[in-house]
């Protein structure tokens, strides 16, 4: 085939073949560029074209074959990068950590020496409680009772109350039914009362 006798076959061809990769890709806006493809490679591939067969449904032939290969190839694609996403390790942010962290030695200072020194060798020097107690030097009963203390109140500090169940409060007052730190007096058979305000 000639170079104008394809020319002369392309431009009868166009408006039916623009119609066909309309109808392939929906409308879409890569219909043209689809065509302009198809003419190319028929345009590459004329000398293989045997004169007296059908130009139209030789480049309509191109036409889906190319189509087709962009529909896998697009597939595949997407495959590839759905595959990617979900394989790509997530850890969870390190501001978070960081933050628990500090506040976590916030509430370790927050306790007695004696409270942290039992809970630490507990959970940090990974003791048993009996070594843990010979360790301290105090009785196991004791070393419990400090460790269970100690995660208690580690545990409300980390739950908002930012203050240790174990730090020596002031004197609690109770005035009829309310309870204050404030004008505290004697009151009768010991027990402390708080002055109106």
């Amino acid at each position: 085939m000639t170079p104008s006798e394809f020319e002369d076959a392309a431009r009868a061809s166009l408006p039916a073949l623009t119609r066909y990769a309309n109808r392939l890709t929906s409308g879409a806006d890569g219909a043209e560029d689809l065509v302009q493809e198809a003419l190319s490679r028929a345009w590459k591939a004329r000398a293989r074209f045997k004169a007296g067969s059908n130009f139209k449904a030789w480049t309509f032939t191109i036409l889906r074959n190319l189509f087709l290969s962009h529909v896998r190839r697009e597939r595949r694609q997407r495959d590839r990068a759905n595959l990617a996403l979900h394989s790509v390790p997530v850890s969870p942010p390190d501001q978070d950590t960081a933050l628990l962290r500090d506040e976590f030695k916030a509430a370790l200072e927050a306790l007695s020496a004696s409270h942290r020194q039992a809970l630490l060798a507990v959970i940090e020097d990974q003791l048993a409680y009996e070594a843990a107690a010979e360790k301290c030097g105090i009785s196991l009963a004791v070393l419990k009772s400090r460790v269970h203390r100690a995660r208690a109140a580690i545990l409300a500090y980390l739950a908002g109350t930012h203050r240790s169940q174990l730090q020596k409060s002031p004197q609690r007052c109770v005035y009829y039914g309310f309870v204050g730190a404030t004008g505290a007096e004697e009151g009768p058979n010991g027990m402390t009362l708080c002055r109106a305000a």
